[in-house]
């Protein structure tokens, strides 16, 4: 668990397919 809400690298790869499916 990042800090300051920072990501890793996993979790920041991950949102961001989600949030690419979710705008489609």
């Amino acid at each position: 668990v990042g800090n300051g809400g920072e990501l890793t690298h996993d979790e920041a790869t991950i949102i961001s397919g989600a949030l690419d499916l979710t705008e489609k």
